[in-house]
């Protein structure tokens, strides 16, 4: 969390970070140490979020800076983004078709309520391309690809911003 935030020159507070697909929680052990906001997992398989609670609930050896964690069991696209400043993450958890139906959440969320939304794809580079047109199309071309690198392990990480001032009005 720490590089992929340091990469963007981004600071936690003052956001709410979401893990969309967090399975058993280790992202969001890591998230916990920094001080966002709030945290909170989406996942869909109600056994990773059980899986996930308990490891939230049990850690105990680290710094904790974010103590608003919830780990929420629903489909992704069924799930309602919260209307404060957000920072989102997906490590690579599902399909391209899904994936488009969750981001035009997002954006719709966005336009009902204009915020900061910085949206974290990692180990994602496959889908980067369509991701990299889908989302200026969808936002009126609000949208910006911040930065595109690879992190330890080779994964790629992606970041891109909604701004949480629109740009001038199109002519």
């Amino acid at each position: 969390m720490r590089n992929a935030l340091h990469l963007a020159s981004l600071r936690a507070e003052g956001y709410t970070f979401i893990d969309i697909g967090c399975g058993k929680g280790k992202v969001l052990l890591s998230a916990m140490t920094l001080p966002f906001q709030r945290i909170i997992g989406v996942e869909y398989s109600a056994y990773l979020t059980r899986v996930a609670e308990h490891n939230i609930e049990s850690a105990r050896l680290f710094n904790r800076r974010c103590s608003s964690v919830n780990i929420i069991c629903i489909d992704a696209v069924e799930y309602s983004f919260p209307e404060t400043p957000l920072m989102v993450l997906f490590a690579n958890p599902f399909t391209y078709e899904i994936m488009e139906r969750v981001l035009g959440n997002i954006v719709a969320s966005y336009r009902q309520n204009i915020r900061s939304i910085f949206l974290l794809f990692y180990g994602a580079s496959s889908q980067m391309f369509p991701i990299s047109q889908f989302l200026p199309m969808q936002s009126d071309e609000q949208s910006r690809w911040l930065v595109s690198d690879t992190l330890r392990h080779k994964k790629s990480i992606n970041i891109f911003e909604l701004p949480g001032q629109l740009g001038p009005p199109k002519a």
